[in-house]
């Protein structure tokens, strides 16, 4: 039996302070047992996404090191990015990798909920896998007007799942829950059109008639000067991203406008990325994902 694995891909509303956020990862590095794959951050988003595995108890005391930080860092009353957000600790995904259930590692979601509601006043939302009401899975609903409106929103009955019946002043909120892997994406296009890039991302996205599982939104980047088409792919075996991405590209070509280059926030999972590239080469059917070497030579028998 595998000991019990999870990924954590915790999001903080903060990517600029790049020697506060040294100080995070480094005291990250310090838990046992907890491994510290990627960070990236982002100045006009104002926000990092950090990729961490390790077991609940790691995770648990990363979910506490991070808020202690955040304390002391993050004051959402004076944050600004163009990225939604309603926490300082804004968003805190688990996926189970080994040696856990879905259901197991729900029942550990909440539980680090209430805890940390309960340790930092803080209210939690759960969602996805976790939510315990069918309209909080999808986390877009759960964040609709920001931390700047999730008072009235608390008073008008959109209570959290555990702790303060009101935002914590500093800390807003954080939403918590298991789901699926989940490739976060910008595509940038070589324009300044706001208008465009928000067009590009309604007919990309699931809840306006495009892709099956694609959430989108354009965005405009003051420190690039350019404007940028943001995703999440829910699931890359519904909508993989080549047709995405070629949609993106035939979509601003008919408006005159050139695709720039794409970034992948955290750890993508390498299917995807065959995947794509394979739909990009047209290699046909007759090749499938693992006739790489790599792949090939991890099977059991190769040299038999």
């Amino acid at each position: 039996m595998s000991a019990p694995l999870l990924e954590c891909i915790p999001n903080l509303s903060e990517g600029r302070d790049h020697a506060a956020l040294d100080r995070l990862w480094h005291n990250l590095q310090q838990i046992t047992a907890l491994q510290c794959l990627h960070r990236s951050a982002d100045p006009d988003h104002h926000r990092s996404v950090l990729t961490l595995a390790g077991p609940p108890a790691a995770l648990r005391e990363a979910a506490h090191a991070m808020l202690a930080w955040a304390s002391e860092q993050i004051d959402l009353r004076q944050h600004q990015g163009v990225h939604p957000r309603i926490g300082a600790l804004d968003v805190l995904p688990l996926v189970p990798l080994q040696g856990i259930s879905q259901a197991e590692a729900v029942t550990f979601s909440q539980e680090l909920g209430a805890e940390l509601a309960n340790r930092w006043q803080l209210p939690i939302y759960f969602y996805e896998a976790s939510a315990r009401q069918p309209e909080r899975q999808a986390l877009p609903l759960i964040r609709k007007g920001g931390f700047e409106q999730l008072n009235a929103r608390i008073l008008a009955g959109f209570v959290p799942d555990a702790g303060p019946h009101q935002a914590h002043p500093q800390l807003g909120a954080t939403v918590l829950g298991v789901r699926p892997f989940l490739i976060a994406w910008n595509v940038f296009l070589k324009s300044q059109d706001l208008a465009l890039a928000q067009q590009i991302a309604r007919s990309l996205r699931e809840r306006d008639g495009g892709f099956q599982a694609v959430r989108a939104l354009g965005l405009w980047l003051p420190g690039k000067g350019q404007v940028q088409v943001s995703m999440n792919l829910l699931d890359f075996r519904q909508t993989g991203l080549w047709p995405v991405y070629q949609k993106i590209q035939a979509l601003a070509s008919a408006a005159g406008v050139q695709v720039g280059q794409s970034e992948l926030i955290g750890l993508p999972p390498r299917e995807a990325l065959l995947e794509a590239a394979c739909a990009a080469l047209q290699t046909g059917p007759d090749f499938q994902l693992d006739h790489v070497i790599e792949a090939r030579l991890k099977q059991p028998g190769l040299r038999d």
